[in-house]
């Protein structure tokens, strides 16, 4: 009796934890229930030995080669891109948590199954840390009776909700970078909100500090979240005549730049230390983030002498602000053009028309409804801090709903610019979500009969816009894509499997052996095979984009044997369902057959001999007759 009664009380316990304040267990069953989905919807993740995406394969190769022997500060992978390698720009520290997992389990299990286990782990570790960063951003705005609940909204953001969006890093079977630049600029709108709230204590100071250096030390991407940042606490402390603001954040900012300059120290060799680069983390970091902390401390002066003169204080501010921004301009001039300022004009001109996370928001999106979908949290967001500042009744309150604003306005804005921003803009949104949901709920009669009431609401403000309405357009039943949408991405498996394929390539030719594909394959080859790849689909590419589209799209079959003949290729493979896009369809019937057309339609040129593998495969590999290409050039 004593047994079942225990087991009662813990069940209640439980139970209680879940559905009543301060909610606690919340963040628990949403991480099981993201845990769950994944385990059970496996085409090709992680647990039938695939990594997902194509960043996530070739940081795993940047890893794996760190384990196997390669230099810190070596991020060239040679088997990539001959003969001058390809050096990723990513960062050694996303590496670190990755490679310690991997060292753990290969005591056990063979290095990929080792891999496979980390790409498993270390999402779901980061996703955790997003749901405790998400609640430590809310709390203030929400407070604390209520804070956990801000993890319903985040599990139902573009966070979780792909195919179709630009990748995010929290989905099982990734191992990318993407997941820490989220986590960061969530911990950041925590710190910014106390530190704009006047909160006692260094804590807030130091997770500011925290998350710019780290900010710094992952990569770029993070520069306008801080730039935004650093220009809410600015205008609230112009707003509200706060030198002691102004003083506090530019503490904080230049402890964070003077943090992310000694992650440099880890990142860049000693004799490189002071290049500046504009493509990854390098000494321009720290530079730029001290530029803002010194416009902070100009702030500071501004504001005891000028601050009860409110215009010419911000006419002050912004002069300042223009000539610390021109000087920086003036002495780096391609941060200008941000991470396209590392590719040739070439490629530059490639990126921008080919690479969707460069587009903006309207363009990369499939359909009206879907860009509605998508940009109406932060709409709604944005309405909701407007409403807020106007019914505020204390000075403290009005500061809250400015830093909320602002930070929130500033990552929906940056999303509409560049696509690859979704992810903040619809996390940053959540806290107004939940705040907008309190606030509607305290006005519904407290009975029983207006509880399904609260609940439409709840799907009014987050679920509908954030997952139902982006997913109408994807290719999988509705049902399963909104109630398991976090394994959404294993609904369909791939269009060729590569995993029998690429052992059949290892076992059948040596290391030294070039390989050609689509630059959409080129990452899984890289990751699955231990064959050279020809062309890495990633940037800098040494120029090889337009050489490799030219090669399978090309009409002219004397340009295709051009290049493979400069290329030097030994191996062709190509998956045989190609998409055509509707354009390539409707014309076919009218021009000459592309390269990829012919060898898909059977019908490769003298130099390319087919290869009867023996598999039961969508993938058709050729090989490279030398001294029939050699006739075909002459």
């Amino acid at each position: 009796m004593n047994s079942s009664s225990d087991r009662l009380h813990s069940l209640r316990f439980v139970w209680d934890r879940i559905i009543k304040p301060p909610y606690s267990g919340i963040g628990v069953v949403v991480c099981l229930y993201v845990l769950t989905v994944c385990l059970i919807y496996q085409f090709n993740g992680p647990f039938t030995g695939h990594i997902v995406g194509f960043d996530d394969k070739v940081r795993m190769v940047q890893v794996l080669n760190l384990i196997n022997g390669g230099g810190w500060y070596d991020r060239t992978i040679m088997r990539a891109n001959p003969p001058e390698g390809f050096e990723t720009i990513w960062a050694r520290i996303v590496d670190l948590p990755i490679a310690a997992i991997i060292l753990l389990a290969q005591i056990f299990v063979e290095q990929k199954t080792a891999a496979l286990a980390a790409a498993v782990i270390v999402p779901f570790a980061e996703l955790i840390l997003l749901f405790f960063a998400a609640r430590y951003a809310a709390r203030p705005l929400v407070g604390k009776y209520e804070s956990w609940l801000v993890v319903l909204f985040v599990a139902m953001t573009s966070v979780l909700n792909r195919p179709g969006l630009t990748f995010s890093g929290f989905l099982v079977g990734e191992a990318s970078h993407r997941s820490w630049y989220i986590i960061l600029n969530v911990l950041m709108t925590g710190a910014v909100a106390r530190i704009a709230l006047g909160v006692r204590g260094r804590a807030p100071d130091i997770w500011l500090s925290i998350a710019i250096g780290l900010f710094l030390a992952v990569g770029i991407e993070g520069f306008p979240l801080i730039a935004g940042a650093v220009a809410v606490l600015a205008g609230i402390a112009w707003g509200f005549n706060a030198p002691q603001l102004a003083r506090r954040s530019a503490k904080a900012v230049a402890e964070g730049a003077f943090l992310g300059f000694l992650l440099l120290l880890a990142q860049r060799p000693p004799e490189k230390l002071l290049d500046v680069l504009f493509t990854q983390p390098s000494i321009l970091g720290p530079i730029i983030i001290s530029a803002a902390a010194l416009f902070l401390v100009a702030e500071v002066y501004i504001l005891r002498h000028l601050g009860k003169r409110k215009t010419l204080s911000l006419i002050s501010l912004v002069l300042c602000a223009v000539l610390i921004a021109s000087s920086l301009v003036y002495c780096f001039p391609q941060m200008l053009d941000g991470a396209a300022s590392g590719l040739s004009p070439r490629e530059r001109a490639l990126v921008m028309g080919a690479h969707s996370e460069a587009w903006t928001m309207f363009n990369a999106t499939k359909t009206t409804g879907q860009f509605i979908g998508l940009a109406a949290p932060s709409i709604i967001a944005v309405v909701a801090g407007l409403v807020a500042c106007r019914s505020a009744t204390s000075r403290r309150q009005r500061i809250k709903y400015l830093a909320y604003l602002g930070l929130t306005a500033v990552s929906g804005c940056m999303a509409q610019i560049y696509w690859r921003y979704i992810h903040h803009a619809m996390v940053a949104a959540c806290p107004w979500l939940l705040w907008l949901w309190q606030n509607i709920r305290q006005r519904l009669p407290r009975n029983n009969a207006f509880a399904p009431m609260s609940c439409l609401i709840f799907v009014a403000l987050g679920p509908f816009w954030m997952l139902v309405v982006p997913i109408l357009d994807a290719d999988a039943p509705s049902a399963a894509q909104i109630f398991a949408f976090p394994a959404k991405a294993y609904f369909q498996p791939a269009r060729c499997d590569v995993l029998e394929f690429a052992r059949y390539l290892d076992e059948h030719y040596p290391s030294e052996t070039l390989l050609n594909v689509l630059d959409s394959d080129s990452a899984s080859f890289l990751y699955y095979t231990n064959l050279r790849i020809d062309f890495l689909a990633n940037y800098p590419s040494h120029d090889k984009f337009l050489d490799n589209i030219a090669f399978f799209k090309s009409q002219d079959a004397n340009s295709s044997s051009e290049i493979a003949a400069r290329h030097k290729f030994d191996l062709v493979a190509l998956c045989r369902l190609f998409p055509m896009s509707p354009d390539m369809i409707a014309s076919r019937p009218y021009r000459n057959p592309m390269m990829l057309e012919r060898l898909i339609e059977g019908q490769p040129p003298a130099w390319l001999k087919p290869v009867n593998t023996g598999l039961q495969t969508n993938f058709l590999l050729f090989e490279v007759d030398k001294k029939a290409l050699a006739e075909a050039g002459k």
